[in-house]
């Protein structure tokens, strides 16, 4: 009933707010700032003790399964320590926590933009998520404790609704709430003529974003949503990390140029003084095999042991490392790093060439089976050059298909290569693998250059020499479209779930061309060192390197062209 007997406003027309908006952003952008917040007043007196009307008034939000009251954990009061220092025409110092999945991170941040927009604290939050679908669940559920606080919506001249939708929530008293999405925002932020004086981020990191998507996100966010706000603007930010490069991984370890005044609270473990390495076992209970945590203190009485173990046998072990102790670094792998490779336009045409196959496993012919995997190996054949020590991947070959179809490939890849660019092959043990191999010669690439390659020992041991390499600088990739899918995954290599196609595939390559041979150690680049070499020098070589097809059977390869 409030907004039906306030004074009626002059009518503005959209064009007009159109022009005024445009002003304001131009007076932004001309050093004008932020415009200055008006908001000074509350819409209620906030309560004398603010913690406990929160808790009586939310028992539930506060409670576990048993309907046992649980106690807030530290991280928890200092989130609320913030929210209720808020003040309406006063701008707060970011806030940035992380919280472990399962820990109360959404319920929270829920709650308190319910808070805020109910005492007045703030008069206009954005609620800002990865997609648009988050965000709208996120409004949805404050508009559920709005309701149950009694809070009138806001309505119009003729007594219809002003903004209670999936996306808007507008109260009586002046509160409103947009949800936001990353998505979304793409095709430009809408604000209303008021400008926001919070900003509520949750959700923002998804696991599988690339660092183009995170560059997308992070553009979208500092360029159209946070310069939106006007000078009483508080940011807020609730999340774990499910991504070691994503935004709030940045803002936890100082990499992101933006929001600068943020206070940053945790990472708050699920479980405090778990070891790095042996911190669960595998047991058999009844028959059943299970995981259980071996020590560590949980951080808060909601998330106890008990429940942490609960969700360590729903989502694996790698899961809850990353999902709930934080433990980014599970993300990457050791052996190899994307940044030790560099992206380069050309290489030294001339330059010795092989073509490495690593085929995705097969079964054997006549079998009748079909490999049952949800997540199949991929056929991987990588063309690298090597000169004076140094490699370039000029291309990468990378598919999923039939024998027949990965048959038809490697045909037409290699007539692409020419014949002065060598084959290898890796031969599966056994008979088939040799049968295979065999049939590639005689009927695939007749008339090419085909070795083949009996891997032995383990892949990590195998990835060694040209991990060495990498990370000595001496390995670069031409630039391709192929390049990210490249990275991603040899950056990955030795996680658990993760291919290793494209890793096995730059290993034999490696191999092909150096005959195992680690020239130089780890820290050392060979383009300097090889600037002055002589041509007398460079004959040497090349008289060395007609011994190699002899040498060729010391390593276990098997040497052979077929005219």
């Amino acid at each position: 009933m409030d907004a039906v007997l306030r004074p009626q406003e002059k009518r503005r027309s959209p064009m007009g707010d159109a022009y005024a908006h445009l002003a304001r952003l131009a007076g932004a952008a001309l050093g004008g700032g932020p415009a200055v917040s008006r908001r000074t007043e509350l819409f209620r007196a906030l309560p004398d003790e603010p913690m406990k009307w929160l808790l009586t008034t939310f028992p539930t939000y506060f409670q576990n399964a048993a309907g046992e009251k649980v106690p807030l954990a530290a991280h928890h009061e200092e989130f609320w320590a913030w929210l209720w220092g808020l003040r309406p025409g006063v701008a707060q110092r970011t806030f940035i926590s992380i919280w472990s999945r399962g820990g109360g991170k959404s319920t929270s941040i829920e709650l308190g933009a319910a808070v805020a927009g109910y005492f007045g604290l703030r008069r206009y939050v954005l609620y800002v998520s990865a997609t648009q679908k988050q965000a709208d669940d996120h409004v949805a559920n404050v508009a559920s404790v709005f309701e149950g606080l009694g809070v009138e919506r806001a309505i119009n001249r003729y007594g219809f609704s002003r903004g209670w939708n999936i996306n808007r929530l507008r109260t009586a008293d002046g509160f409103t709430l947009d949800a936001i999405g990353l998505d979304a925002a793409l095709r430009g932020v809408r604000i209303d003529e008021s400008r926001p004086d919070g900003i509520w981020l949750d959700e923002l990191d998804e696991e599988l974003d690339t660092p183009e998507t995170i560059d997308k996100k992070t553009e979208i966010l500092t360029r159209k949503i946070l310069p939106t706000g006007d000078s009483a603007l508080s940011v807020v930010g609730v999340q774990n990390l499910p991504n070691k490069d994503g935004i709030f991984a940045q803002l936890v370890d100082g990499r992101a140029e933006f929001v600068m005044d943020r206070y940053v609270s945790g990472p708050h473990p699920a479980l405090a003084d778990l070891p790095e390495q042996d911190w669960y076992v595998q047991e058999e209970v009844e028959g059943r095999k299970r995981f259980a945590v071996v020590g560590g203190t949980p951080v808060w009485e909601g998330q106890n042991l008990a429940a942490c173990t609960a969700l360590l046998n729903l989502i694996g072990p790698k899961a809850f490392e990353i999902e709930c102790l934080h433990r980014v670094q599970r993300l990457q792998g050791t052996v190899f790093h994307r940044e030790w490779f560099g992206l380069v336009d050309d290489w030294p045409r001339g330059a010795p060439c092989v073509r490495y196959w690593d085929f995705a496993a097969t079964d054997e012919p006549g079998s009748g089976r079909r490999r049952q995997t949800k997540d199949p190996d991929w056929t991987v054949g990588l063309l690298v050059a090597l000169w004076r020590g140094q490699c370039w991947v000029l291309d990468m070959q990378r598919v999923r298909a039939t024998p027949e179809r990965v048959q038809d490939l490697v045909r037409q890849t290699a007539a692409l290569d020419g014949r002065p660019v060598a084959i290898w092959l890796e031969e599966e043990g056994g008979a088939s693998g040799k049968a295979v191999t065999a049939h590639y010669r005689t009927h695939v690439l007749a008339g090419y250059t085909v070795r083949t390659w009996h891997s032995t020992g383990s892949k990590g041991e195998r990835a060694k020499p040209v991990s060495s390499a990498a990370e000595a600088g001496n390995v670069f990739l031409v630039r391709a479209d192929w390049n990210e899918t490249f990275l991603d995954e040899v950056s990955k290599f030795g996680l658990v779930g993760v291919h290793d196609d494209i890793v096995d595939a730059l290993s034999g390559a490696h191999y092909a061309l150096t005959l195992g041979q680690t020239l130089l150690p780890n820290d050392f680049s060979l383009a300097p060192a090889l600037q002055g070499m002589t041509q007398a020098g460079m004959e040497t070589r090349a008289q060395h390197a007609v011994l190699l097809p002899q040498m060729a059977a010391l390593w276990g390869v098997e040497f052979e062209e077929v005219a």
